[in-house]
């Protein structure tokens, strides 16, 4: 009894802490019957900076994202997708954009800023496979900040669509993703070298 009246003390205490006041909750569309799923997004900060590799990982992928400053002093980014549940994988140029094949078909992806500075990116995602009878199609625009030490970039989708047909089924998800990316390295790092 005496272990748990201090644990339950901590927990009181923990339920009672407000949200920080500059952090905001986002309401996911889509959810089940139970509510909607919230995700607070954290506060931006200016500490930091773009340059370096950053990593993402989910259930179903891997990502590394490389920025660097570009010649006229933007930022500029190199995107690597792996898949964990297939063998589909590619990797972007310094445009932001990949052309390659899956299953013998072409694909399109394109991650294009079109407003960036030093503490703010924003931009457009888009993602195209067609497999004749099939296809996945992702579209959508983000922005982009820096939170915490400046060790973590929020990229927050304000539009977003992933439709999927077979044949004549489409099946559509419209919840805004709200991926935590995290720096790992203030250089350009190898794919070999991150902490998957």
């Amino acid at each position: 009894m005496r272990v748990l009246a201090p644990l339950a003390a901590v927990l009181l205490l923990a339920a009672s802490v407000p949200l920080h006041s500059e952090e905001e909750v986002v309401e996911q569309p889509g959810r089940d019957a139970l509510g909607h799923a919230v995700v607070v997004v954290p506060q931006r900060t200016d500490q930091g900076s773009w340059d370096g590799t950053w990593v993402y990982a989910n259930r179903d992928a891997k990502y590394a994202l490389w920025m660097r400053t570009g010649p006229d002093g933007r930022p500029e980014a190199r995107l690597k997708y792996q898949s964990i549940s297939s063998p589909e994988t590619f990797e972007t140029g310094w445009d932001g954009k990949a052309e390659y094949a899956l299953s013998g078909q072409p694909v399109t992806f394109a991650l294009l800023f079109q407003s960036a500075d030093a503490n703010v990116l924003a931009g457009t995602w888009n993602w195209d496979a067609e497999f004749g009878s099939a296809a996945r199609l992702e579209t959508g625009t983000f922005e982009a900040f820096r939170a915490g030490d400046g060790r973590a970039l929020i990229l927050r989708f304000k539009s977003y669509e992933r439709a999927v047909r077979k044949r004549d089924s489409v099946r559509k998800n419209e919840a805004l993703p709200i991926w935590t990316f995290r720096k790992v390295s203030k250089r350009l790092a190898l794919w070999d070298e991150l902490p998957f």
